[in-house]
């Protein structure tokens, strides 16, 4: 794991927000880039190509363990595992995918799961952001005020 990147995700307010971008963006990269090939091959050779997809360097070297992993027998679900870096709910949709033979379209709802759950994030986020700015704009305009009023009060009092 790379330092900047853990940070950027354990210890900051937005780590969530971070974490769910790059997830969605992974499992989109990947769902992207199946080949229309064997079932057998196509995990293998999809992984290959989403190495860099994501800009998070966990995520960069996961496709690599990934496909290390899938190449030599285990499943999909248990190459994820072994990272340490998916969530529990993706890992059970892997799982659900595989088992039922429609892992696409779970890699696909559960992308789409991902990125709801972000833009929502996003949106309250922003929405906190309001009246934030709005009082750090208040305390601005009140300091403005009372850097001309506190000169014009002392013109005052020397003219009295």
């Amino acid at each position: 794991m790379v330092f900047d990147d853990v940070l950027a995700v354990a210890l900051t307010p937005w780590g969530l927000l971070v974490l769910g971008l790059v997830i969605g963006s992974f499992l989109n990269v990947v769902i992207h880039r199946l080949p229309l090939i064997s079932e057998a091959d196509w995990k293998v050779d999809a992984l290959d190509s989403v190495g860099g997809g994501p800009g998070n360097a966990d995520f960069t070297e996961a496709p690599e363990q990934i496909q290390r992993d899938v190449s030599t027998g285990p499943s999909l679900t248990v190459a994820m595992q072994t990272t340490n870096i998916f969530p529990v709910m993706v890992l059970q949709m892997t799982s659900i995918g595989e088992e039922s033979g429609a892992l696409d379209g779970m890699l696909l709802k559960t992308a789409d799961t991902f990125d709801q759950e972000t833009s929502q994030a996003m949106d309250r986020m922003l929405a906190a952001l309001v009246p934030i700015v709005t009082l750090v704009l208040a305390a601005v305009v009140g300091v403005v005020i009372i850097a001309v009023l506190v000169p014009l009060y002392d013109l005052t009092n020397s003219i009295g």
